[in-house]
């Protein structure tokens, strides 16, 4: 007789709803961060696992996952015009991660998202490793080993705290570990994201900084870097010339404007500077701005 397939019970009410809300709630910290179309594009996918939650008809098909896939990787793309890297990479990271969650169908599907979280929380400490943004992300990881250990229950209904009490108590069981890896482990001198090439990249434009020997390759940037208005009529082209910042300070490897009060009067020195100045820049740079 052919083998029977293993039964696979459908998730219990609020568990696919717990999850959901725990992946919308780990994003927060990095809607400062991250594009904003990164956001929209992660919380539509939320919004629409929790519109499938109240309307199963709703639920998005397989084929339909392919597109989405897609979409995001563009989306990405034309953010950072890039998929690796600090902030490409992480982009990368929550919309996929959405789309994973889209498709949770079991238990299992349920358990593994939930295991997945750790990746999304990691990725906050590559913008913010402030003490709240951690309080912040231990509360969450709470949360998420409490539903890990749902999952494991075999009875259809328990107290939701006695999920929790077991989570508080394997994380105390846990934290003599935290402490030896904290202390043990050796520390990195070149943050994770340096070491791809992609990130050496930089782009033309204006900066408020500028760091020597951080640039292995330049990329030119069509897009618009400021705009200008004029009180009164408009200048003819040949006059229009515009200086970029000044840096004046340097901590050995980055140079930095000026200080705010580093001088008494620091038009006196630009009128000083320029009175010795014997070049037009606009006829050396012979650029149309």
């Amino acid at each position: 007789m052919p083998e029977r397939p293993a039964y696979r019970p459908p998730p219990r009410p609020g568990q696919m709803l717990a999850i959901t809300w725990l992946y919308a709630a780990a994003y927060l910290p990095l809607l400062g961060v991250l594009a904003p179309q990164i956001g929209v594009y992660f919380y539509a996918l939320m919004a629409l696992r929790l519109a499938a939650l109240r309307w199963p008809a709703l639920e998005p098909k397989r084929w339909l996952l392919l597109p989405l896939t897609l979409g995001a990787i563009l989306n990405v793309y034309d953010a950072y015009h890039a998929i690796v890297g600090q902030a490409g990479g992480s982009a990368l990271l929550v919309s996929m991660l959405a789309l994973k969650l889209l498709e949770t169908r079991q238990v299992r599907d349920i358990r593994l998202a939930a295991l997945l979280f750790c990746f999304l929380a990691v990725a906050q400490f590559l913008f913010d490793q402030s003490l709240e943004t951690a309080l912040f992300l231990i509360a969450l990881l709470l949360v998420d080993v409490a539903i890990l250990a749902d999952l494991c229950w075999r009875a259809a209904s328990h107290p939701r705290r006695e999920a929790l009490r077991l989570a508080a108590r394997l994380a105390l069981q846990a934290l003599p570990l935290a402490l030896i890896l904290f202390v043990l482990f050796p520390r990195l001198e070149t943050p994770l994201w340096r070491f791809s090439t992609a990130e050496e990249r930089a782009k033309t434009g204006l900066k408020p900084w500028l760091e020597p020997g951080a640039v292995s390759e330049l990329v030119i940037d069509a897009s618009l870097a400021f705009r200008a208005r004029f009180s009164g009529p408009l200048p003819s082209q040949e006059a229009l010339y515009w200086r970029g910042p000044v840096l004046w300070t340097s901590d050995g490897r980055r140079w930095l404007p000026a200080a705010s009060g580093q001088f008494e009067s620091r038009r006196t020195i630009m009128a000083q500077t320029e009175a010795r100045t014997q070049y037009d820049p606009a006829r050396i740079h012979k650029n149309a701005w």
